[in-house]
């Protein structure tokens, strides 16, 4: 396997795992966030950051 499928396999399990944390959180989502069941608008961003560091650590670990 090279090195830029190996980095798509890892950007595309780490999309599919934030896709269930995502679902689980919605379930608890009155109790987290109060009655209005929302999370700041920021919070958005914060599953697409964790996926794209999550496959940018990848180039770097191959410098050494």
């Amino acid at each position: 396997m090279n090195p830029l499928s190996a980095a798509l396999l890892v950007l595309l399990l780490s999309a599919l795992a934030e896709g269930l944390h995502a679902r689980r959180v919605r379930v608890a989502a009155r109790l987290a966030f109060g009655p209005e069941a929302a999370s700041r608008g920021w919070t958005m961003l914060a599953p697409f950051l964790r996926c794209r560091a999550e496959h940018g650590v990848r180039p770097l670990l191959e410098l050494g």
